[in-house]
């Protein structure tokens, strides 16, 4: 997979904007419905030597759906602490504190309507995320006490689906599942209210 770097992540972002402005401008027939919501769940952070554990978590999102099939969204999310442990040298084990310091998605919506109440939708598009990472030392021996911390900042396409159920006429209580970028993905429970 290829990384996204920060000048190619504004332009891919600029042209979608300007992509999805010119379709909503040119298919004047569609409608077009904004909404807001709030997402919690868990990341799930997938690590080689300490296997796969879930930092929980929230985002706020902000779209649009354009007619019955189609829509786009911005969403800004972050987690708590997932403690993993580490061998490192001397077979001495290390706690590593790992959350997600921001992630931030522009994603665009594809829709499948079953019924009135009911769609399922795919989701495509970036994400740009911070993880930060605090290794405890236990100091043992030749290794001092303390806390390092690490972070890693990237670019990557994301991907994921889910399914809305039409609660009220304006609101919309869904489940989804992300994979956001590398080794994070995520699962979540979602509230939207659109206008």
């Amino acid at each position: 997979m290829r990384v996204i770097k920060g000048r190619d992540m504004k332009k891919t972002i600029i042209a979608a904007i300007f992509t999805l402005l010119a379709s909503a401008t040119t298919a004047q027939a569609m409608d077009v419905e904004p909404y807001v919501g709030v997402g919690v769940g868990g990341y799930l952070l997938k690590d080689t030597t300490a296997g796969t554990k879930i930092a929980y978590g929230g985002y706020g999102q902000l779209g649009a759906d354009i007619g019955d099939y189609l829509g786009a969204e911005l969403r800004f999310g972050a987690s708590g602490k997932a403690t993993r442990t580490t061998p490192v040298l001397g077979g001495v084990d290390v706690d590593i504190n790992t959350n997600i310091d921001y992630i931030f998605s522009f994603l665009g919506k594809l829709q499948m309507p079953v019924s009135e109440k009911v769609q399922f939708y795919g989701l495509l598009g970036a994400t740009r995320a911070k993880v930060v990472d605090n290794m405890k030392k236990p100091g043992f021996v030749f290794i001092s006490t303390g806390t390092t911390s690490r972070f890693t900042r990237t670019t990557s396409f994301s991907f994921g689906g889910g399914l809305d159920f039409k609660v009220q006429d304006k609101l919309v209580i869904g489940a989804e599942y992300m994979h956001y970028y590398k080794n994070i993905s995520g699962f979540s429970a979602n509230i939207k209210y659109s206008f």
